[in-house]
């Protein structure tokens, strides 16, 4: 089995994504029920409320972009950074380089066929190597937010303070998927070309 339903149902192709399985409301709700780092801060940190943090540090070319730099998460989930480096270093140890190099090849393959698809639904072509660059920068600046804001201190330094990025003054503050996900389709009206004025429906499951 190579598909999942979308939260209302929609069958999605995982190997095969296209066009007509890409639904902004279902991708909003999940992104706002999926939890980042595992699910290990002491609040929950959704993959939406980390969209919503980073689109405050956007310059407005960028916005679109950052917006759906995480849109394949909700099909493929989101895979922390530590674990698809363990991924790459046990299969290195097992078998060799060639496999450590595959597993992060079979990812990034992965991520793109849905990236493809979505963003071709929202009206835009894929983001340049320098909007990747950009979205790489405020990735890490979200995840020194993130850490002071919703995680107890490590005995082991995060990326953020080994690149030495800090986190600024403002404190964020944990939401409610619901709110969360309202503020996500709002954002996919305001910025993506091909929802600009549409009306959608209510969430699934809203005041359920």
């Amino acid at each position: 089995m190579t598909w999942i339903p979308n939260c209302n149902g929609q069958p999605i192709d995982l190997v095969n994504p296209s066009l007509d399985q890409v639904d902004f409301v279902a991708m909003a709700h999940a992104l706002a029920n999926l939890n980042r780092y595992v699910g290990a801060g002491y609040q929950q940190v959704s993959v939406g409320l980390h969209v919503l943090i980073g689109l405050d540090f956007c310059p407005e070319p960028l916005k679109p972009y950052w917006l759906l730099h995480d849109g394949h998460e909700e099909r493929l989930g989101e895979i922390a950074t530590p674990v698809l480096q363990a991924l790459q270093n046990t299969a290195r140890e097992v078998f060799n380089e060639t496999a450590a190099i595959v597993i992060k090849r079979a990812v990034a393959e992965f991520k793109l066929r849905h990236d493809r698809v979505i963003h071709e639904a929202a009206g835009l072509r894929l983001p340049s190597a320098d909007e990747r660059r950009q979205i790489a920068e405020i990735d890490v600046l979200c995840l020194a937010i993130e850490h002071r804001d919703f995680h107890r201190p490590s005995a082991r330094k995060w990326k953020h303070e080994i690149d030495g990025v800090q986190p600024g003054r403002s404190i964020r503050r944990w939401q409610s998927p619901d709110k969360i996900a309202e503020q996500i389709i709002a954002r996919f009206e305001r910025y993506l070309p091909a929802l600009r004025g549409e009306a959608h429906a209510s969430l699934p499951f809203e005041g359920a």
